[in-house]
């Protein structure tokens, strides 16, 4: 197995995981008979979120039989599709507590934040030629 394909076999193991948890709590909120508010913020960030990573995963297995498939749209379902999931998962935090929610929002803001810096970084070794 080369690199190129493994890479492409984490990433879709990534996106299918966030799809999984998606469909799951999906399925555990709609059973309830009353829906507060965080749920229902929940469900809307699911409805965009689902649509998003299936077509993310069907993209990426596709493109390891065709080339070309780094396109804007793969930046673009990664990028709504993983967000609308996080939300969707943050609002079932803000369901249980408010103080809940506000730990997951901080832990995930700053989870994107290092996420940025790392990538920066990858991208100016890349640059340099020290990667």
């Amino acid at each position: 197995m080369s690199k190129e394909e493994s890479d492409a076999d984490k990433t879709r193991l990534m996106f299918s995981g966030l799809l999984g948890v998606s469909i799951v709590a999906v399925v555990q909120i709609v059973g309830r008979t009353e829906l507060d508010f965080p749920l229902l913020v929940s469900l809307y960030s699911f409805a965009v979120a689902i649509p998003f990573l299936a077509a993310l995963v069907w993209i990426i297995m596709v493109t390891e039989t065709v080339p070309g498939g780094n396109a804007w749209y793969y930046g673009f379902l990664a990028a709504i599709g993983s967000l609308g999931s996080l939300f969707g998962i943050g609002a079932i935090f803000w369901h249980f507590s408010k103080a809940i929610g506000a730990v997951f929002v901080v832990c995930s803001l700053l989870g994107v934040c290092v996420f940025i810096a790392f990538t920066g970084r990858v991208e100016r070794a890349k640059i340099s030629g020290d990667a």
